[in-house]
Parts: structure tokens; sequence; C-alpha cells
């Protein structure tokens, strides 16, 4: 389970995600494509968002 911290504009359409996990600590994680009005991402990455993520 993680916790989202803090987004930053990466690129026109990326964001670059910080967040607190309980085994991985804080990490940074980038959404490609998370800015585009169509992307899978749209509404889901707010603040204190609480997500299952998997990192390959």
């Amino acid at each position: 389970m993680a916790i989202l911290l803090r987004k930053r504009k990466l690129s026109d359409t990326n964001l670059i995600v910080s967040w607190c996990t309980d085994s991985l600590g804080c990490i940074q994680t980038v959404a490609r494509g998370a800015r585009r009005p169509k992307s899978p991402f749209a509404g889901k990455l707010d603040l204190f968002f609480e997500a299952e993520i998997q990192i390959a």
C-alpha cells in the first residue's frame, strides 16, 4: 500500500509522483501520459490517494 505525497510536472504529458510505502519508504515514480486529457490516471492521482503499486 502506498500514499501519494506529491506530484510534479516532468514534461507536457508526464508527472513525477512521490509515494510513501511501508516496505520501501518514500519513492518517486514517473506517471507517463498522466497529464493528457484522456489518460487512465485522470482524476485518480490526488494528494493522499492510497493505492497498491507495483514497481518493475
